[in-house]
């Protein structure tokens, strides 16, 4: 109910305000301070609607948050409700629309250089693609956002990546490359000195080691032959990460 109600007042603000060039204080126009709430609330209302499954009613509620969002010429509310749209378009089956919408995201979040914004758009991308089972697709998209990351120098954005494609390469079954990739996202959470990264990452490397390590065990245990006799011997004398060539 007071959702509503604010979103009644900033709309008779915003009314008044359309083509002044009033300012506040600080330099800010009226107009493009009734945009930003605007924003904000009809943001609200869409997420209460998705909520209830409401999606129709929501994506015409996100569009206006964009349009609020593009006449307060505020970059990072348009990244960042442009995300919500699509979104709202996955939720609702229209895949195609939202991957469009969310090149849109990537495309203003990677010009203000924003890590986290970036992070959270390829996620969705590489969400709906896999839905898709367009495996391929997926790992080419990530492979392509890891690559911005190191040319952009954005070290968070590296680990996102890393993450991204170690965990799907995890859900395949190729634990070399997703350990890789989890040890170039742990490399870049040192650099970036974000210690809960650094700790998600070595978690998520012990695990594809691990995996790697039970599969190497288990086929040299089915094999039942003298070579692989040799190699568990070898691997319970070091315990090291590897069945190493005990020859």
């Amino acid at each position: 109910g007071h959702v509503m109600e604010a979103a009644e007042h900033y709309e008779a603000f915003y009314q008044l305000t359309e083509g002044s060039l009033w300012k506040d204080v600080t330099g800010h126009t009226y107009n493009s301070l009734a945009c930003e709430h605007l924003w904000r609330i009809y943001t609200l209302l869409a997420d209460k609607m998705l909520e209830n499954e409401e999606h129709q009613q929501a994506i015409k509620t996100l569009k206006k948050a964009l349009k609020m969002a593009k006449e307060g010429g505020n970059m990072k509310m348009e990244g960042e409700a442009s995300y919500c749209l699509s979104l709202a378009y996955h939720f609702s089956g229209e895949q195609e629309t939202a991957l469009s919408i969310l090149n849109t995201s990537i495309e203003i979040f990677t010009t203000l250089g924003d890590s986290a914004g970036l992070g959270r758009t390829y996620a969705a991308v590489a969400e709906i693609l896999a839905s898709q089972g367009k495996s391929t697709e997926t790992t080419k998209y990530l492979g392509e956002f890891m690559k911005d990351a190191v040319n952009a120098h954005l070290s968070q954005s590296l680990v996102d990546a890393g993450v991204l494609l170690g965990n799907i390469h995890n859900e395949r079954g190729n634990y070399t490359e997703a350990s890789a990739y989890f040890s170039q996202a742990s490399e870049a959470a040192k650099t970036s000195n974000n210690l809960p990264s650094v700790d998600q990452t070595k978690a998520y490397c012990g695990i594809a080691n691990a995996h790697k390590l039970l599969v190497e065990f288990t086929g040299h245990v089915g094999a039942e032959d003298a070579v692989s006799f040799k190699y568990l011997l070898a691997w319970k004398q070091n315990r090291s990460d590897m069945c190493a060539d005990p020859l």
